[in-house]
């Protein structure tokens, strides 16, 4: 992941006796270094429309063909989980080979069959992503309830600049009558008031999926975190790359697209029945719309 810049170096390295391969992404000029070879997309050889393969997809494409040159045994596509991590560390785009390695890796790694350098990586991983896991969810605790505060003092604003606009709105103010609410949005407002509902949860929705926390638990706690680690993480790998078709449907980042479809589809019982089913720590910003929907629905004000 380094020295296609590195001349010096490699000079010193010429003058020793000793032989260099270079495997790299970043920017490379002329003179290129005096390496025995340079793998970079970016020289000028005719490669670069794989400028946007990572350090570590370039080195596994090496070893992929060396294996196959020496006739080795070794299962490079066992470690195909790594190429993907490493592409969604680096901050490389979703797109072409890139996206190819992210649905075979999430689609064919099994923490079960793996091999113990495998299993120990991902144990290892795992003790420090809980750890910073824990951290995160306490931030974004913080955080959600300093935005719902601020955004609720904006709306108690808003609708009461709007009510005090509105004759019919005046008059049910003044009068307090819920039956007259209930007839007035039967009558007239059903559809707008629905429309609105789901406006308001399409915001939510676009709220929740701005987290800055892993999201992998749902609330299948029952399940052991030894079979359950990797599902974590293939869980949140699908919901960041968008590979929903690999999210587990309990997780949070499932959850969240199931009810932007049911949104789409104009089923505000159902976008509130989904969020429900979030944890708890994720469901924090969307509990005060969870309670006026409900509350609107036990009265009957949503039914035609």
């Amino acid at each position: 992941d380094c020295g296609s810049t590195s001349n010096e170096a490699i000079d010193f390295l010429n003058q020793n006796k000793i032989k260099s391969l270079v495997i790299d992404h970043h920017e490379i000029d002329k003179p290129y270094p005096k390496a025995n070879a340079i793998i970079n997309p970016k020289k000028d050889t005719g490669y670069i429309e794989y400028d946007y393969l990572c350090a570590t997809t370039l080195v596994y494409f090496f070893l992929d063909a060396l294996s196959q040159k020496i006739k080795s045994k070794i299962n490079i596509s066992d470690y195909l989980i790594y190429v993907l991590l490493a592409t969604v560390c680096d901050v490389m785009p979703l797109r072409k080979l890139n996206r190819l390695i992210a649905l075979k890796a999430l689609k064919d790694f099994d923490i079960k069959n793996s091999n113990s350098k495998v299993k120990l990586d991902i144990e290892n991983l795992n003790q420090l992503v809980t750890s910073i896991e824990k951290k995160i969810d306490l931030m974004s605790i913080r955080i959600s309830t300093l935005d719902d505060t601020q955004n609720f003092s904006k709306e108690k604003i808003s609708r009461n600049q709007l009510l005090k606009n509105t004759k019919p709105n005046q008059e049910l103010i003044s009068s307090n009558n819920q039956n007259k609410i209930v007839s007035l949005l039967k009558k007239d407002n059903y559809k707008e008031v629905k429309n609105n509902l789901l406006v308001e949860a399409d915001l939510v929705i676009q709220k929740l999926l701005k987290r800055k926390d892993f999201g992998f638990i749902s609330n299948k706690d029952e399940i052991s975190k030894e079979n359950t680690y990797f599902e974590r993480i293939k869980n949140y790998l699908a919901g960041a790359l968008k590979l929903r078709e690999f999210s587990e449907s309990l997780s949070p980042r499932s959850l969240i697209t199931q009810a932007e479809k049911e949104i789409k589809n104009g089923n505000i019982e159902a976008v509130i029945e989904l969020l429900k089913q979030l944890p708890k720590n994720w469901r924090n910003p969307a509990d005060q719309f969870i309670l006026k929907v409900d509350g609107m629905l036990n009265k009957k004000v949503l039914s035609e």
